[in-house]
């Protein structure tokens, strides 16, 4: 697994890794960062992530991986706290599952909430 990070922001990922670990640290996500990514099936995103570019298809973050399964996050605040570009930025267009510190999220109950990030939910 290897990485281009440039002041916190991930600009690629090289590999064939079937869960893709992005490191804390990383607080956003860059344009085609994944472009070539077509092998894994799960994605952790860390806990320091703040941001994800648009055009998570074809010529966005993920490229052309339609393999993803899981977006996998270590708490719902994570989530709902990432500026998302886009509809097509939010990484579960081409995963199929959100997962919190791996339980498989199948309801949503939000307490003690004060704002939730444009497109957290969107697709």
């Amino acid at each position: 697994m290897s990485f281009t990070i440039i002041d916190n922001v991930l600009k690629n990922y090289s590999g064939m890794d079937e869960e893709v670990v992005i490191p804390e640290g990383v607080v956003e996500i860059g344009c085609a960062a994944f472009r070539d990514m077509l092998h894994a099936k799960a994605i952790r995103l860390p806990k320091t992530l703040k941001k994800i570019g648009s055009s998570v298809l074809s010529r966005g973050i993920f490229g052309r991986n339609y393999q993803l399964e899981k977006v996998i996050v270590p708490d719902l605040e994570t989530w709902l706290n990432i500026d998302f570009d886009d509809e097509s930025s939010n990484l579960l267009i081409v995963g199929k599952n959100l997962y919190v510190n791996d339980l498989l999220v199948t309801s949503v109950t939000i307490d003690n909430c004060e704002k939730i990030k444009k497109y957290a939910f969107a697709n």
